[in-house]
This record gives structure tokens, C-alpha cells and sequence, in this order.
């Protein structure tokens, strides 16, 4: 037993003494330069590849909007992110209702939101103090709010975005078989 004592004494490691000096680390410098670009990038919040993709497809739309639109004419998109509320409010409500896809044909409600959304976080990301055209409770945006929500009423009332989910009509031979097979029948409540 005492040999046991022995070994485990002998197998102990012996302490290394704590160097505070550069050996093998010459040439090497302790803290990395960043450049003003990569400080700048740092700062930005981070967002993913799928919302930069849907901000820069809302932002081309609005683009777009702008340079067709009589009442875009002159404005560039910096509005968003550097323009008065009120300036903001009205191209905005402008935009809403003008606004359609390539193809001519409408938006749906969702998608204009979607747009609206995705222009709000672009804004935000240019300029952290842009005006908040998203925020329902603002006075100066209300009405914008109603006018999304006036044109998304007329939009599902014309059908479109609105995917109603309906029953699959049930032909005559259908009926007559589930009838037969007892599905459906007077015996009981269930079926």
C-alpha cells in the first residue's frame, strides 16, 4: 500500500511557472487593427440574407413607384429614412394606393404590408431616428394605417388575397355510396 502512495506521488505533474513574457509570440502584435469600414459595418444591426432580400425587393418597388408615380416624381427614396413625418405620411398613402405588380394587377392586403414592413426596416436600418411610419399609435401616421386598411377592405372585397377555403361538392354516385356504406344514415346521431 505504501508503494500505491508512492507512485501516485511520483506521477503527479510537476507546476509550470507562469511566463508573462513573448517567447515564440515575436512579430505578432496582442490587438488587430480594424479599418473605419469594418468599425462602421460593426456597428449596423444584424439582419439575415432573407429580410435584406425582402427590404431590397420593397425598397425596388417603391423605386419603381417613384419613377413612374406623377406625385414620386422628384423624391428620392433617402424620404424614408431622412424626410419629414408628415411628408413621409402622404407619399406613403399615395403609394398604397397606387402601388400594383408588374403585371398591372393588385396587390394583396398582406403583401402590402409586407412592403410597408419591410420599407420601415430598411429606413430603420439607414437611420436609427427615422420617422416610425409602422407604429399604430402615432398620430402623424394614422392615416396611413386607415388607409391600408380601407384599401385592404376594397381588395378582399374584390376577391383578391382573400383564399377562401370551401367544401369540395359531393357528386350524386358519392352520396348514393355513403349512404349504402353507412357513413351517413338515420340510425344513428352519429351518423
Amino acid at each position: 500500500m505504501a508503494d500505491k502512495e508512492n507512485q501516485l506521488d511520483e506521477e503527479e505533474p510537476q507546476k509550470r511557472r507562469l511566463s508573462l513574457s513573448l517567447k515564440g509570440r515575436r512579430g505578432q502584435k496582442r490587438f488587430a487593427e480594424v479599418s473605419a469600414d469594418n468599425l462602421v459595418a460593426s456597428k449596423l444591426k444584424p439582419t439575415s440574407k432573407n429580410t435584406e432580400r425582402s427590404q431590397t425587393w420593397a425598397l425596388n418597388v417603391f423605386r419603381s413607384w417613384i419613377a413612374a408615380s406623377e406625385t414620386g416624381s422628384g423624391v428620392a427614396d433617402s424620404i424614408l429614412w431622412e424626410g419629414d413625418p408628415k411628408d413621409v405620411c402622404t407619399l406613403l398613402c399615395q403609394f398604397i394606393k397606387e402601388a400594383r405588380q408588374q403585371s398591372g394587377e393588385p396587390y394583396c392586403p398582406k403583401t402590402l404590408l409586407q412592403i410597408l414592413s419591410n420599407l420601415q426596416g430598411f429606413a430603420l436600418s439607414k437611420n436609427p431616428h427615422a420617422p416610425h411610419f409602422m407604429n399604430h399609435k402615432d398620430p402623424v401616421f394614422m392615416s396611413l394605417h386607415n388607409v391600408l386598411n380601407n384599401e385592404s377592405r376594397r381588395l378582399l372585397n374584390e376577391g383578391i388575397g382573400a383564399v377562401k377555403k370551401q367544401a369540395r361538392v359531393i357528386t350524386v354516385e358519392e352520396e348514393e355510396k355513403l349512404w349504402d356504406t353507412g357513413v351517413m344514415g338515420t340510425h344513428s346521431p352519429l351518423a
